[in-house]
C-alpha cells in the first residue's frame, strides 16, 4: 500500500508541475490583462462550464429576488462554497469584481440587472 501511495504522490506532484508550466505559457501568451472571459477563465483556473453555472445561480437569483454579495460570488466562482475564511476571500475578491466587469462588458443591457442584484458591487 505504502508503495502505491508514493506512487501516486509522485503523480500528483508532477501534475501540479504541469499546471503550474500551462499557466506560465497561459500568462505568457495573454499577459496580465485579460480581454475576453475565456482569457479570464484561463488566467484564473476557472473552467467555463463553471462560467455558466455561476451566470444561472445569478439569473435565478434575481428571479427570486434573492439579492447577493460579492463573497457569495466568489464562494461559487472559485469552487470552494463554503471552504474559505475571510481572508481568502478578501484576497479573490479583486478577481471576482474583474469577472463581474467582464460579464457587463459583454452585454450591458441584458447584464444590468443581474449585477446589479449583488448590492456590494457597483459597475464601473
Amino acid at each position: 500500500m505504502g508503495k502505491k501511495v508514493h506512487r501516486l504522490q509522485k503523480e500528483v506532484e508532477s501534475l501540479r508541475q504541469d499546471v503550474m508550466t500551462l499557466q506560465a505559457i497561459v500568462r505568457d501568451q495573454i499577459g496580465e490583462q485579460p480581454q475576453t472571459l475565456k482569457e479570464w477563465a484561463l488566467l484564473n483556473n476557472v473552467s467555463l462550464r463553471e462560467l455558466g453555472r455561476l451566470m444561472m445561480h445569478l439569473f435565478k437569483s434575481l428571479e427570486k429576488g434573492k439579492p447577493l454579495k460579492v463573497n457569495h460570488v466568489t464562494r461559487r466562482l472559485f469552487k470552494y462554497n463554503h471552504q474559505l475564511d475571510q481572508a481568502e476571500l478578501a484576497e479573490l475578491r479583486p478577481a471576482t469584481e474583474e469577472y463581474l466587469q467582464f460579464v457587463y462588458q459583454q452585454n450591458p443591457e441584458y447584464y444590468a440587472d443581474i449585477i446589479g442584484n449583488i448590492t456590494d458591487f457597483k459597475i464601473k
